[in-house]
């Protein structure tokens, strides 16, 4: 009897191991190629006229992070900065109302990407804009 009920536990333990893992898979060679090709994404190409834009940052792929993203900061975040970005996305096939949305952010697209759905987020940070996109292989939640 004492040796079904340490298999059983056995069992239990090896199941919570496989659930965690499940969940948190941790960043893989699929998430560090999905990592450069956002970086390349062409909405990091071009600032608003008169805007400094930041170096476009790879978000980190280790084994906390199961998504691919990278960001970018842009020194103006004036009314016309924020629709320089709105036209720019809708130019490259950004569309709204894909996925989960956050009403704190000042604009959330999506779209597909790779064989996944990427998600652009514009925020206004203080007088700047962070500019972002996130795609996860498994997993599309939104913005």
């Amino acid at each position: 009897m004492s040796s079904l009920v340490v298999g059983v536990a056995m069992l239990v333990v090896l199941g919570a191991v496989a659930v965690v893992t499940v969940v948190s898979r941790g960043c893989t060679d699929t998430d560090r190629a999905l990592t450069a090709s956002i970086v390349a994404d062409p909405m990091f190409a071009v600032a608003p006229p008169g805007a400094d834009a930041g170096a476009v940052v790879a978000g980190p792929c280790d084994e906390d992070e199961d998504a691919a993203s990278a960001a970018q900061s842009i020194s103006d975040g004036s009314a016309d900065a924020l629709a320089f970005y709105a036209d720019r996305a809708n130019q490259l096939g950004w569309v709204r109302g894909m996925g989960e949305s956050d009403a704190d952010v000042e604009l959330c697209l999506s779209r597909p990407f790779e064989g996944t759905t990427a998600f652009l987020v514009v925020d206004r940070i203080a007088d700047e804009l962070d500019v972002s996109i996130q795609a996860d292989v498994e997993e599309a939640s939104g913005c």
